[in-house]
């Protein structure tokens, strides 16, 4: 017999490279206010790189994917790479904050691709 997982109640936040766990709604299910947000996005767009860094996966092959996601999961540190890689598989989203504007085609995929 299958467990039930919990509803999730955060999400994702990626700025510069780095992963931000942010919780929006509580222990009893009820919505974190929108200038608690305001306040938790801004903190972190002002954060010195003290996020998780576990790199990028999302464009490489789903073999070479796969393979680096193993690496992180058993490397030195794995126990921080392994809670952070839980926390991006169950979060509600992912949302990618970024502080350049692409002006060409070129930077926009790197861009998309990026996130």
């Amino acid at each position: 017999e299958g467990t039930m997982c919990p509803f999730p109640r955060h999400v994702i936040v990626l700025w510069k490279d780095r992963y931000y766990k942010l919780e929006v709604k509580t222990a009893a299910g009820q919505l974190v206010s929108a200038a608690a947000l305001e306040q938790a996005i801004s903190g972190i767009m002002q954060s010195e790189g003290q996020g998780c860094l576990v790199g990028r996966l999302t464009a490489a092959d789903r073999d070479v994917w796969a393979e680096q996601r193993e690496a992180l999961e058993n490397c030195e540190g794995a126990a921080v790479n392994q809670a952070t890689l839980a926390a991006i598989d169950t979060a509600l989203l992912v949302i990618a904050l970024e502080d350049t504007t692409p002006t060409t085609p070129e930077e926009r995929l790197g861009l998309w691709l990026k996130a």
